[in-house]
């Protein structure tokens, strides 16, 4: 019963690392959209707060 609940705590470490990752890319891919991007829809926050 131990080494399945070691088993269970390895998978969920797991998966809170790949959860992580996929958040952080989502993240890095918005800000390069942001930055980069040249389309109205790219630079739509621009006219939201500190951008005005």
């Amino acid at each position: 019963m131990v080494q399945d609940t070691l088993e269970w705590y390895a998978g969920e470490i797991f998966e809170g690392k790949f959860n992580f990752s996929y958040g952080g890319f989502l993240i890095l891919s918005a800000l390069l959209f942001y930055f980069l991007g040249s389309t109205p829809t790219a630079k739509a926050l621009n006219g939201c707060g500190k951008f005005q």
